[in-house]
């Protein structure tokens, strides 16, 4: 059985993804399955803490994808923005490794 992990990216980092994908690369496996997820949406109390009180930008997505990147992490999937500026959880779609 494949492993397979959901990682949420949220504003300002605060999901730690550099260290999350570290340690899925070199404790786990690099052929570790991964859903890089944007869709958090600022709900309820998100407004009392400034760095959850907004959706995720665009170029914080692509840096956790850069980051996954690095870490040698290609397998799962990951979403597309077509081109908004902020977005969340749309246009799903695998992974494909760059040569």
């Amino acid at each position: 059985m494949q492993n397979s992990i959901k990682h949420l990216v949220l504003p300002n980092d605060i999901s730690g993804t550099k260290e999350i994908m570290k340690f899925i690369a070199q404790e786990l496996s690099p052929e570790t399955y991964i859903s890089l997820m944007s869709q958090y949406l600022p709900y309820h109390r998100a407004k009392e803490f400034p760095d959850l009180s907004r959706r995720l930008k665009v170029s914080e997505y692509e840096q956790a994808q850069k980051i996954m990147h690095k870490y040698g992490l290609y397998n799962g999937w990951v979403q597309e923005s077509y081109g908004l500026e902020r977005f969340a959880g749309v246009n799903i779609k695998p992974m494909l490794k760059k040569d």
